[in-house]
């Protein structure tokens, strides 16, 4: 195998996706225990761990690790994760109660905001279609002064000249 075709190895203890299989997998932090999952985004692969533990809660995700159901056990701390309190996302219920209305408010003001933006888009369009009107009534205005400097050039060197 070439340099570019190796597959990098998946860190330990992190949910990542992998494209080649279309799939989202974690392994265990502590043994060889692995998952696949058929989760259309993170969020979904997420909420199916609920047997696995995430350590250290309320740390930033990145310095977080998955546990599998076996080693969650010999690993656990009093400490409740996400997967304590977690509903169908794998989220805690107070987060998921403080997330819940400010992304509800997000969607109300992006859909507004999408409004908006067609509102304009068509305010655009309609600038466009006047613009190409007086384009051309302008081109065919310049046709008609060519064709009677045309005619005119015709005239002047049709006239003979009287010296």
């Amino acid at each position: 195998m070439d340099a570019d075709s190796e597959e990098m190895p998946v860190e330990r203890g992190k949910l990542r996706y992998l494209p080649e299989e279309a799939v989202w997998y974690v392994h265990c932090r502590w043994c060889d225990e692995e998952a696949r999952l058929e989760a259309s985004n993170e969020e979904e692969a997420y909420g199916m761990l609920h047997e696995w533990r995430l350590s250290m809660p309320r740390r930033k995700y990145h310095q977080r690790n998955w546990s599998c159901p076996r080693c969650a056990e010999r690993w656990q701390d009093t400490t409740p994760t996400t997967t304590d309190t977690a509903g169908p996302a794998g989220q805690p219920a107070a987060k998921r109660a403080i997330l819940l209305p400010n992304l509800r408010q997000e969607v109300q003001q992006l859909k507004a905001e999408v409004v908006q933006l067609k509102a304009e888009v068509d305010k655009w369009k309609e600038l466009v279609h006047r613009h190409a009107a007086y384009k051309a009534a302008h081109v065919d205005e310049i046709r008609k002064l060519r064709q009677e400097i045309d005619r005119l050039r015709a005239q002047a060197t049709a006239v003979p000249d009287n010296d």
